[in-house]
């Protein structure tokens, strides 16, 4: 319909592109700007819209999903004509494809995470984790933060009355 010419014009170019940069699991979306123009009392009025695609994860096992660009964007021409304005698009004057690396499941090792010395775990063998992860980050260390015995002179600086342990996660509200 109304993106249907310029990407079939543009397609292949466009699939090429995205089947080179298909290493791995990539998050794709469009980003275009169009021209729209009516004719009002006389006058032709000209007014610029922006539509922005919804993302799409392409990897080895998921193709881009041309149709459904397509689609999605002439339902929101469509949506934007439907407020009883009369535009008629007149050109696409930009066409932008923002592709990001997607990596789902990846996340930190606990040997990454000690690296970087930004987490401590307290070892103990008590029910009072929170207390000492508490502890360990008001009253910091540098020699065998990990260890429990050096939090213990602390103990009692903080008021964990009505506290009881082990505290579970689920009082906890994010």
């Amino acid at each position: 319909m109304y993106f249907t010419c310029w990407l079939q014009k543009h397609s292949k170019l466009l699939l090429k592109l995205l089947l080179y940069m298909f290493c791995r699991s990539t998050r794709v979306l469009a980003c275009t700007s169009v021209e729209f123009s009516r004719q009002v009392e006389g006058y032709i009025q000209h007014v610029d819209g922006h539509f922005l695609s919804h993302p799409q994860l392409v990897a080895s096992g998921h193709e881009y999903n041309i149709d459904k660009l397509l689609n999605e964007l002439n339902s929101s021409v469509e949506t934007f004509n439907a407020r009883g304005c009369g535009f008629s698009l007149d050109g696409i004057t930009s066409f932008t494809v923002v592709v990001t690396k997607y990596r789902p499941l990846a996340g930190f090792t606990a040997q990454c995470i000690n690296k970087k010395k930004e987490v401590i775990n307290v070892k103990n063998r008590d029910n009072h984790w929170f207390e000492w992860s508490i502890l360990s980050c008001l009253c910091p260390l540098k020699d065998h933060p990990c260890e429990v015995y050096n939090y213990r002179k602390y103990q009692n600086t903080l008021n964990f009355d009505n506290i009881t342990f082990p505290i579970q996660v689920r009082y906890f509200k994010v």
